[in-house]
């Protein structure tokens, strides 16, 4: 079964204009900008060889929404995605097939909507009895309030619960909950926020983690205590290009009032996680870093993506194929 990954990557673009007087040049209208193809090949640590080759292509419709993506792989079958939105341009369904040596093989996602936020997310699978539902409450500030999980699985059988409350506006606690074959576990965190209504700190006890952002609201430091020790901080650094992201993910417009860790606006260059021991210099844990090569339509024609756990990287080469009109 191939499990639902929240992995992201994220690429954009620059716009730069040179102008005359206002009274003798006509603006001219930004072409809207399609990914047609995108081409990844995998290189393993050691460099030598390809472990992957993977194509994907994108169709639309005459409204510009994604509604094909087909990848093909030479490491594993062929994946196509079939995609459906409502009337205000909200994607409704996600209907995957492929991908495993067994054509019967079908995951279908379908989402519903409340006042233009997600309200529920099903997740189906036909090849076998797991199935995850995901609910989401807003208050009538349209604040994200409550979030649950119920669902059934070959593997796991789980509930989970997510309360958020909020204190003049403002986002103070979150109380998560989970059963795991019957034990229940439960955490309440203490939130503060910045006006951009961002997580600044989250602390349980002992423990803390402490937020930046930068002035786009994206996150830039994440710092990790047990007491007053820091154990582990991650760090984020961003160009200044627009996402090719926000071409090819559908899911994003319905998604942004649920973000409570910053936003990202721009392409990520560099994720790096060090973990602290004291007396001892910091030590590198986890990098990934993104280098992109830009077309005349400002958005990235080529990626290389490398991610490393304490030792030589898995580069990840993605080359990107543009309609623009």
């Amino acid at each position: 079964m191939i499990k639902r990954l929240l992995a992201l990557v994220f690429i954009g673009a620059l716009l730069i204009t040179s102008c005359k007087s206002d009274s003798d040049e006509t603006p001219t209208p930004e072409k809207t900008c399609k990914v047609t193809q995108s081409k990844t090949i995998t290189i393993p640590p050691n460099g030598n060889g390809i472990i992957d080759t993977t194509t994907t292509t994108y169709e639309y419709n005459s409204q510009g929404y994604p509604t094909r993506q087909t990848s093909i792989s030479s490491s594993y079958a062929p994946i196509t995605s079939t995609l459906t939105y409502n009337s205000e341009g909200l994607l409704t369904e996600e209907v995957n097939t492929g991908g495993s040596s067994s054509d019967s093989y079908r995951q279908v996602n379908t989402y519903t909507y409340t006042g233009g936020k997600l309200s529920r997310e099903i997740i189906k699978y036909t090849s076998n009895t797991s199935n995850y539902v995901y609910d989401f409450y807003f208050n009538p500030d349209g604040r994200l309030s409550y979030r649950a999980f119920n669902g059934t699985s070959q593997d796991i059988n789980s509930i989970d619960s997510v309360l958020y409350g909020y204190t003049n506006g403002k986002l103070t606690s979150i109380r998560e909950r989970s059963d795991r074959n019957g034990n229940t576990t439960n955490h309440l965190y203490t939130i503060t926020t910045n006006e951009k209504g961002f997580i600044t700190s989250r602390t349980e006890g002992s423990n803390k983690q402490l937020y930046q952002y930068n002035s786009y609201g994206e996150i830039v430091r994440l710092d990790m205590y047990n007491g007053e020790q820091l154990y582990s901080y991650q760090i984020y650094e961003y160009d200044d290009k627009k996402r090719i992201d926000d071409i090819i993910n559908p899911l994003f417009k319905a998604q942004t009032s649920m973000y409570q860790e910053g936003i990202l606006v721009h392409n990520m260059t560099k994720f790096v996680s060090y973990n602290v021991i004291p007396n001892q210099p910091d030590s590198v844990f986890y990098t990934n870093t993104f280098e992109y090569e830009y077309g005349t339509h400002g958005y990235p024609t080529k990626v290389v993506n490398k991610r490393s756990w304490n030792g030589e990287p898995t580069t990840f080469i993605t080359t990107y194929t543009f309609d623009c009109q």
